[in-house]
């Protein structure tokens, strides 16, 4: 999940050969509910966003994204 948050634009989500969702990157790997129903975890970088940052929106998806977010929190 963390290679295809870094490449994908648009994500197919499949699940027993079937095609259960499909959508912009960022809105189809933060969605825990789609993303169960092919047995999936959002990326590893949003996850320890989302128990650090008390869900704070946007999540990161990459490890850019969560070092800028961390940088920001400790200046403000």
């Amino acid at each position: 999940m963390d290679f295809i948050a870094r490449i994908a634009d648009t994500v197919y989500v499949l699940s027993a050969g079937e095609v259960v969702g499909l959508g912009k990157a960022r809105k189809v790997l933060l969605d825990e509910s789609l993303l169960s129903k092919a047995e999936l975890v959002p990326p590893l970088i949003a996850r320890v966003a989302k128990l650090l940052f008390d869900r704070r929106s946007p999540l990161p998806l990459t490890l850019e994204e969560l070092k800028d977010m961390l940088e920001q929190h400790q200046n403000s």
